[in-house]
């Protein structure tokens, strides 16, 4: 029998390498080791505070980093920047940074956060200068459908606080968590050089090489780090892997709760004719289909007006196949990832392979329908009634699908789906796709 007081535990978050520790062995934070050096941007010095770990455990905290010069001005809708150089020491300790959002979601105006978003934390139980027992790390991508959501815990839902690093913390892991751009400042594009495409994943992409870059000063390995993320998370995480960059071979696993990029809500349509409605409701001339014109009325709108009137439609529109049609979202592009449909790139192997591990909670539409949308699981369910094979929104063969549909309707129903509402909540994910 193990004893009580010395509990070993096994951690393969690389899949690679096993990583044998004790719980319970000497450690601390100490307040030489909360102050550290960073690489990029070059000698720039920042400082952490000591918090306890969910058992107790000392670990260093550091907050608010930022990884991207603040996306403001004439950076608003271009891509993230290198930030420059400090001198005095930043204080690392504040969780105040959300990104531009509508927390409430019911698309009444509201809008919570910071146009200066663009940072991220680290949260480590140890800092050594020995590169012999650099740890593995735990790359963080926050959810919330790229509207709302955060790195930090600031408040309720959709935050971090659902995934507390305070738990990590009792494990030789360190986690980073980050922000990235949202809603129509994150997704918003014009299809070409004026507004690039997909800047929340730029966002994403750009805070993972600040990561390798840096992470070795708190301890971490940058060779060694595992990508991962919920909801909208997942899919970023399977968007990142999409990516040919050399960042990538940093790259050992990833993990996808909740979410994949072959999910139907994960990619978006129309989106410059999306981009031009917004300007029109923002006094765009109607006339005027020029990119940079409508970059400039963009990028000369208030940040909290011009989220507002962007709006979050989605959460009230009605859809025939009961699913949530998303305003803003990543896009296939032509300079950027995703470049092709996923499921081309998956099936013929155009991604970057490393161990996944896919997951999802039981009852994932318990969310949705708290917020209002029990009508979206009634349109839901005689939709599957009429077209089974429609259960399966991967582009895929239409007999294939209608196979795989049965196979999966029998794991959870022998009725209709009408007279069993509760089996389309147990199929369907959070976003009743």
């Amino acid at each position: 029998m193990i004893s009580p007081t010395r509990v070993f535990l096994l951690l393969t978050i690389s899949c690679r390498t096993v990583y044998v520790f004790d719980l319970f062995a000497p450690t601390g934070c100490k307040d030489a080791d909360l102050t550290v050096t960073l690489k990029t941007p070059s000698n720039s010095p920042i400082k952490g505070q000591c918090k306890n770990s969910n058992q107790g455990r000392k670990y260093h905290s550091f907050t608010n980093i930022p990884y991207a010069e603040p996306p403001l001005g004439e950076r608003r809708f271009q891509p993230p920047e290198p930030v420059h150089p400090w001198k005095e020491t930043l204080d690392a300790t504040k969780t105040n940074k959300v990104c531009l959002q509508d927390p409430i979601l019911e698309g009444d105006g509201y809008i919570y956060g910071t146009e200066d978003c663009l940072v991220l934390n680290v949260y480590t139980p140890r800092i050594s200068n020995d590169s012999s027992k650099l740890l593995p790390v735990l790359f963080w991508i926050h959810g919330g459908a790229y509207e709302w959501g955060s790195g930090v815990h600031i408040f309720g839902f959709g935050f971090f606080d659902q995934f507390d690093p305070g738990f990590f913390m009792d494990e030789e892991i360190v986690v980073v968590t980050i922000n990235y751009r949202l809603g129509a400042l994150g997704f918003l594009t014009t299809e070409d050089e004026s507004i690039p495409a997909n800047l929340g994943l730029r966002d994403q992409n750009f805070a993972l090489k600040w990561v390798i870059n840096n992470i070795e000063v708190f301890g971490g390995d940058p060779k060694d780090i595992v990508i991962t993320g919920q909801s909208a998370g997942a899919s970023s995480t399977c968007f990142q892997l999409l990516s040919n960059g050399k960042e990538m071979e940093s790259v050992t696993g990833a993990i996808m709760i909740s979410g994949t990029c072959l999910s139907p809500w994960a990619i978006n349509m129309d989106a410059r004719m999306k981009a031009f409605d917004v300007g029109k409701r923002l006094g765009l001339d109607s006339s005027d289909n020029s990119s940079r014109s409508l970059l400039k009325k963009l990028q000369r709108v208030p940040a909290k007006k011009l989220m507002r009137e962007a709006g979050m439609h989605y959460l009230i529109s009605k859809t025939d196949d009961g699913s949530i049609p998303m305003d803003f979202s990543p896009i296939l592009a032509k300079d950027m990832f995703p470049k092709e449909p996923m499921a081309d790139a998956i099936s013929q192997g155009r991604f970057h392979k490393v161990p996944l591990l896919f997951g999802f909670n039981s009852e994932d539409c318990i969310s949705p329908i708290l917020v209002g949308l029990v009508p979206q699981i009634n349109r839901k369910a005689k939709m599957w009634d009429q077209e089974l094979s429609r259960m399966i929104q991967v582009n895929v063969n239409v007999d294939d699908r209608l196979k795989a549909a049965k196979d999966m309707k029998a794991l959870y129903t022998n009725k209709s789906f009408s007279d069993d509402l509760a089996a389309v909540v147990k199929v369907c994910d959070y976003y009743l796709s």
